[in-house]
């Protein structure tokens, strides 16, 4: 009977522990989890390269520059179309011919700041988040298809779009990210699923992200290599002078 009560008290004890979690202490056992905080912030740049599909296009090439603090540079081929977005802080070009933007042409400063949002691919939810004048809560545990997970919600006003994140109670890695944000004048919600992590340099990274709406997979990425401290220079996210050197 003893033996009986202890158990029983471990488990709650457990129970109790883990719901007591504060977000500050889930947020540092995912650092823990990729290979520490320090490490990862360390990382100068980051190149992804792999293949990815949207909805039932052709399955095509795929690749991610990002240079701290403030330079990306995106090359996505759809059906063999070419689409080059490239930033550096809030000065841009693309070519989406999809628009009828068929050579490099500069962006507005809105459009810059949302291409270079595109670095929370790979520096994820957490990085800076204060700074950037966000919040973390820690929700506890909560079920989706069928798996439970520790969920955080990041946000800034009670009013405004928040992310969820839920992290795998086991492992600490980020395993589905959902992502709230206005379409046409309503609020949607975006599922995106991150998977198929591998050690790069003592860091652990997704190499498959597969985003969903309505039940439904829009975007997929499939990484085949993921390259960090590269050096780039400046030359290779400026504007070119024609689509033949971008």
């Amino acid at each position: 009977m003893k033996k009986i009560s202890i158990l029983i008290s471990i488990l709650i004890f457990g129970i109790s522990s883990l719901s007591a979690q504060t977000a500050d202490e889930v947020i540092a056992l995912y650092y823990d989890a990729i290979g520490g905080k320090e490490k990862f912030e360390s990382i100068s740049s980051f190149h992804l390269i792999g293949g990815s599909r949207l909805t039932n296009n052709t399955p095509g090439e795929f690749q991610f520059i990002f240079v701290k603090p403030n330079k990306i540079k995106v090359k996505t081929v759809i059906d063999s179309v070419k689409i080059v977005q490239s930033t550096i802080g809030n000065k841009g070009w693309h070519v989406v011919p999809q628009t009828g933007i068929t050579e490099p042409t500069p962006m507005d400063e809105r459009t810059a700041e949302q291409v270079l949002g595109q670095k929370a691919l790979v520096l994820g939810p957490f990085y800076n988040y204060k700074e950037n004048g966000s919040k973390i809560d820690y929700e506890g545990l909560k079920t989706i298809d069928s798996t439970e997970y520790k969920m955080l919600k990041v946000w800034k006003t009670k009013e405004g779009p928040k992310s969820y994140i839920y992290l795998d109670k086991h492992s600490d890695l980020i395993k589905v990210i959902e992502t709230e944000t206005t379409s046409q004048g309503r609020r949607v919600t975006y599922r995106n699923y991150l998977s198929k992590y591998q050690e790069v340099d003592g860091i652990m990274m997704p190499f498959s992200f597969a985003t969903f709406f309505n039940g439904n997979e829009v975007t997929r990425l499939e990484l085949d290599e993921i390259i960090f401290n590269r050096k780039y220079e400046d030359s290779v996210f400026e504007l070119p002078e024609s689509s033949e050197n971008e």
